[in-house]
């Protein structure tokens, strides 16, 4: 039988070649490469291997150790551990409630020939999912929910006081909600659902990821990465800042209040060359657009600067109401009015064009650049708040809630 020599001593006599550009020489590490070739032939090798040695269970005729079938369709774990590859099957509609922590291995497998609807996971401890995870049901916690990276998940991912941490390049499909902690969604995820934190805690986006859904939050900052794209509205009801970074897209509005609302308050800054498909609206905080960015509705805080960078363009009026200076910069436009209505600079940077009227109706100066174009008064009414999210019910937290929030 012919002996054929080991892949890593080929890669030894392999002699790195050059690429000539003019009197330079690029030399390409073939033995790099090779070694790359090994280590990812290796990790196949271990999921192979895995997957020889994976467990698979069936609810209810082979449960995990430490479960059982309490009456039709409901189960008891003290807790469940799936090892790397495991995987677990129903064959009817279950509700499992594991008394301790959920955890699964690389590549593990939950439902994932069901519906999510057929499977409701109760988890009084912590979860935590490994990557490449499929599993299709919803998860109720009561601490923090975690998923590796290139998961894939349908259904609710619901937790009482936990964070829930999502991974880079996985896929949730369902509503993301947590009452009092922060969400985080790793870079080029996507989640087709609403993301809520209720009471207070800080959502964050990765850059490159998709949401089809709002983010809302109480009491608790927005951060969206660049590139990001929002197909909903971005909204903190009571208070905090919201921030996007560059060209992020938000098909909705983008606000620290809602319309109704004489609360909120929270700067919003949105980076260069962002896109907002509805008003960009505060109660109280500074507004700064980003310059190349684009907003197709109404611009306003009634306490708080606001700044337009250059080369922006704005579809609705800029407004501040009590009180706060106002900078279009050069190039830019706004289609609709400027106008501070008690007090506040308006300073109009050259070459900008502004459709409406350029109006302080109280204290502070009104400077237009000698290059600027400036139109005439556009409707009787400026300022235009946010519209209220329709998924969440604005809270008023009690003194004893913020002991709690506080407290954990």
């Amino acid at each position: 039988m012919k002996q054929y020599a080991p892949m890593s001593l080929y890669c030894r006599r392999l002699n790195p070649p050059t690429l000539s550009l003019g009197r330079q020489k690029i030399f390409w590490h073939s033995a790099g490469v090779c070694r790359s070739i090994l280590q990812g032939l290796g990790v196949m090798l271990l999921l192979v291997s895995a997957q020889v040695r994976a467990a698979s269970y069936n609810f209810p005729n082979q449960l995990p150790d430490g479960c059982s079938r309490n009456s039709s369709g409901t189960y008891n774990c003290g807790t469940l551990t799936l090892n790397a590859g495991d995987s677990i099957s129903i064959s009817s509609p279950a509700t499992i409630t594991v008394n301790g922590p959920l955890s699964t291995g690389s590549g593990s497998r939950i439902n994932s020939a069901g519906k999510a609807s057929s499977l409701t996971l109760i988890v009084i401890g912590p979860t935590d999912l490994g990557a490449y995870t499929v599993i299709n049901g919803n998860i109720n916690g009561g601490g923090a929910i975690t998923i590796g990276a290139n998961s894939v998940v349908t259904g609710d991912l619901i937790t009482i006081a936990g964070v829930i941490n999502i991974g880079n390049l996985t896929s949730v499909t369902g509503v993301i909600k947590t009452d009092s902690a922060a969400i985080n969604v790793g870079t080029f995820a996507r989640i087709t659902g609403a993301i809520t934190s209720t009471i207070a805690g800080v959502i964050t986006i990765g850059s490159d990821s998709v949401v089809i859904g709002d983010l809302t939050t109480a009491a608790g900052a927005i951060n969206v990465g660049a590139r990001s794209k929002i197909d909903g509205s971005v909204t903190t009801l009571l208070a905090g800042a919201i921030t996007l970074d560059s060209e992020v897209e938000v098909t909705g509005s983008v606000a620290s209040t809602y319309r109704g609302s004489d609360i909120g308050a929270g700067a919003i800054t949105l980076g260069a060359g962002s896109k907002v498909g509805g008003a960009v609206t505060t109660n109280t905080g500074a507004i700064t657009i980003g310059s190349t960015s684009k907003v197709s509705g109404t611009v306003s805080t009634d306490d708080g600067a606001i700044t337009v960078g250059a080369n922006a363009n704005v579809a609705g009026s800029v407004c501040t109401g009590n009180s706060g200076a106002i900078t279009i910069g050069a190039d830019s436009n706004v289609a609709g009015n400027v106008e501070t209505a008690v007090a506040g600079a308006i300073t109009v940077g050259s070459k900008s064009n502004v459709g409406g009227a350029v109006t302080v109706q109280g204290a502070g100066a009104r400077t237009v650049a000698s290059s600027a174009t400036v139109g005439m008064r556009v409707g009787s009414s400026c300022a235009a708040s946010a519209t209220k999210p329709k998924t969440t019910t604005p809270l008023k937290i009690v003194s004893r809630q913020w002991r709690q929030i506080f407290m954990r």
